[in-house]
Formats: structure tokens, sequence, C-alpha cells
């Protein structure tokens, strides 16, 4: 007996979800160094988001962007929600006196259901 994929393992955790588009676009504030692929993400159901999608800054550690508020919120019902935040890791080494500073990415995260959907079954 083979282990489930990750999108089925998604569908039982999130039941409810059928039917979703979700976008997570990447904040970066000014000076954008090389090597960070800021392309916005866009999940659906057959290519589910992961509950929490890594921070595309390099230099970064310990940092991502959590899913999950905007996921439950969609699974109660919510036709729409959206989530505005910062990356919650350290940039570069964490040693020294003043240890690392913080990462300086940000993401914002639009999830919509059904009719709300761009491109759904139910949309088109």
């Amino acid at each position: 007996m083979s282990s489930p994929t990750y999108a089925e393992t998604f569908a039982a955790s999130f039941p409810t979800l059928t039917d979703f588009r979700i976008m997570v676009r990447f904040l970066a504030p000014g000076f954008m160094p090389p090597g960070v692929d800021t392309d916005d993400r866009v999940y659906r159901p057959g290519n589910p988001p992961p509950l929490a999608v890594p921070c595309p800054n390099p230099r970064c550690r310990g940092g991502g962007f959590d899913m999950t508020g905007v996921l439950s919120e969609l699974a109660r019902g919510q036709r729409a929600a959206t989530r505005t935040m910062r990356c919650g890791g350290q940039e570069g080494r964490t040693g020294g006196r003043h240890g690392a500073p913080p990462c300086y990415m940000g993401a914002e995260i639009h999830g919509t259901t059904g009719n709300g959907a761009p491109g759904s079954p139910s949309a088109d």
C-alpha cells in the first residue's frame, strides 16, 4: 500500500475545500538581491498549498508564511479571506553580539472559494 499524496492529505485535512484559489504575493520593500524569486504563487485543488510557504529570501533562516489562517477561514465557509504578514525569520547568521536582523520579506495571502475563485468550474 502506497503512502497518500500531499493532495490527498490536504483534501482529508480540509474536506470542505473542493473549489478554491489561493494566491501568495510576496512583498519586499526596496532592493531585491539576486536569487530572490518573488513570483506570485497560485494554488488550486490539484496543486494544494503547503501549510507554510517558505520565504523566498535565500538569506532567510527559519522564516516562512503560515497558510492555516486563510485555509481555516475558507474551510469554515467564508467565500474570501486575506492575510498580510511579515516573515518571522532572521537574515543571515544568528550569532554575534546583536543577533541577526529580521527578514525583510512579507506576503499577502488571498484565498477564494466557489464563484469567487476566478477560473473555477463554478465561475466559468
